[in-house]
């Protein structure tokens, strides 16, 4: 089951998580007929993840504040993708179900 689309994404400093909605390959498979534009997948994956996937945070966080807390991420999509492509080959089970819009 391999993520197709990046649809949208957050990285929220704040909670460290990042929300990401996406498209997956096999739900254009397994149903063709009722595929439609409004379906995608949504998740809340914690920050920390990328961690344990080879990404530090210099990976991803460009500024911090005078505290050292970070204050702004930059993450390529491409990269993202790849990263939630891993996570769920790693942890199938978090791959959430299939929503509409």
């Amino acid at each position: 089951m391999e993520i197709i689309e990046l649809i949208s994404y957050n990285i929220n400093i704040d909670s460290k998580i990042i929300e990401v909605e996406f498209r997956v390959s096999t739900d254009t498979v397994n149903d063709p007929v009722n595929e439609t534009e409004d379906d995608f997948r949504s998740d809340i994956i914690e920050l920390n993840e990328l961690n344990n996937f080879g990404f530090t945070d210099e990976d991803v966080i460009i500024n911090y504040d005078d505290d050292l807390e970070p204050i702004e991420f930059n993450f390529e999509g491409y990269d993202l993708l790849s990263f939630l492509n891993e996570y769920y080959v790693v942890y199938p089970e978090r791959m959430p179900k299939k929503s509409f819009l």
